[in-house]
């Protein structure tokens, strides 16, 4: 008998609630590659942000919905790392900060957060 993995359950969209980095609110990226175009998004999001403010970081919140309707809504805080091919994703960056909870690196992390991001993370791509 051959066991295979259950496939990931894709997200199909991501939406820039707020960013510091000028009048983007509300911008929501779908369809196919939603990882790659998002991580695009935030690429123009700093340019822009350099373009007019010239340095430091950008906070950024953001929601990820996946095809079943779960979300996960977060902040980022692009800086340099986020030029060019956007060498930190944001599924990198969902996935450095689940790790950090699940390491006990978030002290006001509850054992229900903490089981609920472990889920999310074995049924969910949160591509990188």
């Amino acid at each position: 008998m051959t066991v295979t993995a259950a496939a990931l359950i894709e997200a199909t969209r991501v939406t820039i609630n707020w960013t510091e980095a000028g009048p983007f609110d509300g911008l929501s990226i779908e369809g196919d590659n939603v990882w790659a175009k998002a991580n695009a998004m935030l690429s123009m999001l700093l340019a822009e942000d350099r373009r007019t403010v010239g340095s430091g970081y950008v906070k950024t919140n953001f929601t990820v919905e996946w095809a079943d309707g779960d979300t996960y809504t977060g902040r980022i805080d692009l800086d340099d790392r986020h030029t060019g091919t956007l060498d930190h994703s944001l599924g990198e960056h969902i996935n450095a900060y689940v790790s950090g909870v699940l390491a006990g690196a978030v002290p006001w992390a509850t054992d229900e957060h903490r089981d609920g991001l472990r889920a999310l993370c074995e049924t969910h791509d949160i591509t990188a």
